[in-house]
């Protein structure tokens, strides 16, 4: 096996394993709450018309964690229980970075 194949490999461990532990961390709960409530009230705009139009603030909540601005911003996804990193998003824009 060529070193820049051996090289490849490990930057893909590490690089799973650096996401596996971000995503771990992400998961508790002190920091949940504080995402969730950035992503919920953050784009002001959006938070005041969403609450508007809904009557019940559990489904204000649900709305601005699934259709939030911030989260494609962010690159951040909400899974139904909690908000993650959006890793498919971070390699579609450091592929397009790598391009230029």
């Amino acid at each position: 096996m060529s070193k820049g194949v051996e090289d490849s490999q490990m930057n893909k461990i590490i690089y799973d394993e650096f996401k596996k532990i971000m995503s771990e961390e992400l998961r508790t709960q002190e920091l949940q709450k504080d995402l969730k409530q950035c992503v919920v009230e953050g784009p002001s705009e959006q938070y005041e018309r969403v609450k508007e139009q809904e009557d019940n603030p559990e489904f204000v909540e649900k709305r601005m964690l699934t259709e939030s601005s911030l989260l494609p911003q962010e690159k951040l996804r909400y899974d139904g229980q909690n908000l993650d990193i959006d890793w498919k998003a971070h390699d579609r824009s450091n592929r397009r970075k790598k391009q230029w």
